[in-house]
C-alpha cells in the first residue's frame, strides 16, 4: 500500500473520497442538534404550550412499550416460534422515537439531557471500577469549506509522510507511530458543504 492508497482510505474513512462499495450511510446526530430541532417543532405543533409532563412521560413509555414489542417479535423468529414479525428496521424507528421522547420530557424540565448522559455514564463506570469514560465535546470553530479541505490536505501529508516511513522503524517506534496516526485520525474533521444540505465534500483524485 502506497501513500495514495492511504490518502484514499483516510478519505473513504471520513466519507470524502472516493469508494469503489457502497458503504452504509452513517449519520451524526449531536443531542444539542435534537434540542434544537425539539424546540423548533414543538411551538410549532403546540404553540399554546399545553402539553405537560404527565404527557411527556406517557409518550416515552408507550414508545418505550412499542420498541419492545418489536424485540419480542424478533426474538419470537429467532426461536423459531410461530406469530407475527418484526424488522431490525422498525426497531430502530422505535428507538429513535424513544431518544426523541426522552428529550422531549429533559426538555420540560430544562435538563441538559446530553450532559446528563455523560454524567450518568462516567459515574456507572466509576462505581463498578471501569475506565471507560464519556468525555463532553469541544466546540469546533466554523470553518470555511476551503480551509476545512486544506487543513485535511495538511494532516494527510502528515499521515503519508510516517507512512512511507514505518518500513524504516524499529517495531516498537512503528507501533507507536501507528497508535499516534490513529489518534490523529479521529481528531480529523470531515469537510462539509452547507450549500450541499451538510453532505461530505467529495474531490477529486489529483
Amino acid at each position: 500500500m502506497g501513500g495514495d492508497d492511504l490518502e484514499n482510505l483516510i478519505l473513504e474513512a471520513h466519507g470524502a473520497g472516493p469508494s469503489t462499495s457502497s458503504p452504509r450511510p452513517r449519520a451524526m446526530l449531536a443531542l444539542a442538534d435534537l434540542r434544537a430541532a425539539n424546540e423548533t417543532r414543538q411551538r410549532e405543533w403546540d404553540p399554546q404550550s399545553r402539553v405537560t409532563l404527565e404527557y411527556r412521560g406517557n409518550e416515552l413509555a408507550g414508545e418505550t412499550g412499542e420498541a419492545c414489542n418489536v424485540i419480542k417479535k424478533l426474538a419470537r423468529e429467532r426461536n423459531g416460534m410461530p406469530g407475527s414479525r418484526a424488522t431490525v428496521q422498525q426497531l430502530a424507528d422505535e428507538l429513535a422515537d424513544v431518544v426523541i421522547c426522552a428529550d422531549l420530557v429533559a426538555m420540560a424540565e430544562g435538563i441538559d439531557l446530553g450532559a446528563a448522559v455523560v454524567a450518568k455514564f462516567n459515574a456507572t463506570s466509576e462505581k463498578v471500577g471501569l475506565a471507560t469514560r464519556l468525555r463532553t465535546s469541544v466546540p469546533v470553530p466554523v470553518m470555511s469549506l476551503p480551509a476545512q479541505m486544506e487543513e485535511l490536505r495538511g494532516k494527510l501529508a502528515i499521515f503519508r509522510h510516517w507512512f512511507e516511513h514505518l518500513s524504516g522503524m524499529t517495531p516498537e517506534r512503528a507501533q507507536a507511530a501507528i497508535e499516534h496516526l490513529d489518534a490523529c485520525l479521529r481528531l480529523v474533521p470531515v469537510p462539509h458543504d452547507d450549500a450541499q444540505g451538510g453532505r461530505p465534500v467529495v474531490e477529486p483524485a489529483p
